[in-house]
């Protein structure tokens, strides 16, 4: 199974400046890149995804103009490791996958947590209630008690 590897490149710019096309892999020929950058060749490898602030692209139909591309080799999407918040990939034919996701998060991606309270409604008898770290709380109003306040109290 191979591994995903993420990484920076050389050099001690912080931030991308996207004044100019970006070039995946490697530079425009017709600009010279400065010494400055540490930069000495260019990519060797294969790039399978492209994520900048969260947002996702796609590296065939979202490209200008491509040069030497070739398929990575890549049939399981899963060693990708796509899927967030534990959820298990599990590898479709196409090639494709999806995410099981855990009871607490949904999404392509398991990327959207779920709101319990919204979605169960465990607290009863008008109680109120409230997301936590671990999972939710209930509110009771008065005159009930108990986790999801159902027990009462007179």
């Amino acid at each position: 199974m191979a591994k995903l590897h993420k990484g920076t490149s050389p050099g001690s710019t912080v931030g991308l400046n996207l004044k100019l096309p970006l070039f995946l892999g490697g530079a425009d020929p017709t600009i010279s890149v400065s010494e400055n950058t540490g930069v000495t060749r260019g990519f060797i490898g294969c790039v399978a995804e492209l994520t900048v602030n969260d947002r996702k692209y796609d590296l065939i139909n979202d490209a200008i103009e491509s040069v030497n591309i070739v398929d990575c080799g890549e049939r399981r999407l899963c060693e990708r490791e796509p899927c967030k918040n534990n959820g298990i990939c599990e590898d479709l034919p196409g090639p494709d996958y999806r995410c099981l996701c855990p009871s607490t998060h949904t999404g392509k991606l398991c990327e959207i947590k779920i709101n319990i309270c919204l979605t169960n409604s465990p607290c009863q008898n008008g109680s109120p209630c409230s997301i936590t770290n671990d999972g939710y709380r209930c509110d009771c109003i008065l005159g009930f008690a108990g986790d999801h306040c159902d027990q009462g109290l007179y």
